[in-house]
């Protein structure tokens, strides 16, 4: 029997799923596994991103006591652990771990998987206690409980959890240097990356943005030699600098290295706006607006606010209309003298 007769629940006009269930239907016809159609269903509807169709899906106790039918095989655990990571991801921590509970033969992604799920959806102690009682634990495991504890602020926890590991890769120093600059510890930081057998762009972009937000500027030769010293960059990278040098009142600097950069992204843009409108440079700042392909929110908001605040030659402002589909903002085409 086709898995679709199962799930009645679902409308694909509804939800405009059409291509997916129809992929889907074809792979019916091939496969007779019935836990393979459902973890081909779900496979499409993850990778065609139906994120509508999919929520609601897991919130229907029809779907549940379909997905967790048997957990007999591998096959069956791979998908459970699937549904685990979906279920978290649709806020449905219940159903998650119910469907964890059921699960006879959990490998290690079932408990990594529950684990992620617990101090994603804000519960920090579960997802510790459930460490705790892990038959097996790997690097993933480890960065997981380290990552959890720096979301929730708890450093100190995180920090013991990283010198308890008995194995580390990039990800969990990165980690960890991360949850020290976030609470002001730069030194903390500076002695984690010092230990990084191989460092990589991240590793080092951590590093600078800890130099950079270190008070009264005194990290900003330290933020610049290691930038310098980095054998490879990525956009971040250069962001981070051209961002750090604004914030810390160092606009001519800012804008060689922003001149340096070879690919500028919206935010490296939207950093030296705010430089130059911070200096009252209005023209420049307009000039580098117009240079941004796909405008964002915050170049909007910080074009805006450079206008209002350093009185634009004019003293008219225009907003056309346009939309970003990323936030769906519109604005209706005003214009409207202000006596600054």
């Amino acid at each position: 029997m086709l898995i679709t007769s199962s799930l009645c629940i679902v409308n694909h006009k509804t939800f405009r799923a059409s291509s997916t269930l129809s992929l889907f239907y074809h792979h019916s016809v091939i496969q007779t596994s019935y836990v393979y159609r459902v973890y081909v269903f779900l496979h499409l509807c993850y990778s065609s991103m139906h994120n509508s169709l999919i929520s609601i899906l897991l919130k229907q106790p029809s779907f549940l006591l379909l997905s967790t039918r048997l957990f007999s095989t591998q096959q069956d655990v791979y998908l459970a652990n699937l549904n685990i990571t979906a279920l978290s991801r649709a806020g449905n921590i219940a159903a998650a771990c119910q469907l964890f509970d059921k699960i006879s033969q959990k490998d290690i992604v079932t408990y990594n998987s529950m684990l992620t799920a617990y101090w994603q959806n804000g519960f920090l102690q579960h997802s510790k206690s459930l460490f705790n009682s892990m038959p097996i634990k790997n690097i993933v495991s480890w960065n997981s409980i380290i990552t959890a504890c720096i979301q929730n602020d708890n450093i100190n926890d995180a920090f013991s959890y990283f010198k308890a590991m008995p194995d580390r890769n990039v990800a969990s120093y990165n980690a960890m240097m991360s949850g020290f600059v976030k609470m002001g510890r730069v030194e903390e930081a500076q002695k984690v990356f010092e230990e990084i057998p191989r460092p990589n762009v991240v590793s080092y972009t951590v590093m600078i943005d800890g130099y950079m937000k270190m008070e009264g500027g005194s990290g900003i030769k330290r933020a610049r030699a290691l930038f310098d010293a980095m054998p490879s960059r990525n956009e971040v990278s250069w962001t981070v600098m051209i961002s750090g040098l604004v914030e810390n009142g160092l606009y001519e600097e800012a804008w060689e290295v922003f001149v340096r950069m070879p690919q500028k992204n919206v935010v490296a843009f939207t950093a030296m706006i705010t430089g130059f409108c911070k200096q009252g440079k209005i023209d420049e700042a307009w000039n580098l607006f117009q240079q941004i392909r796909c405008k964002d929110r915050a170049c909007w908001n910080i074009m805006i606010t450079g206008n209002l605040m350093l009185k634009f030659k004019s003293k008219n402002i225009i907003f056309h209309s346009f939309n970003i589909s990323k936030f769906n903002l519109y604005f209706v085409s005003i214009k409207k003298k202000f006596n600054l």
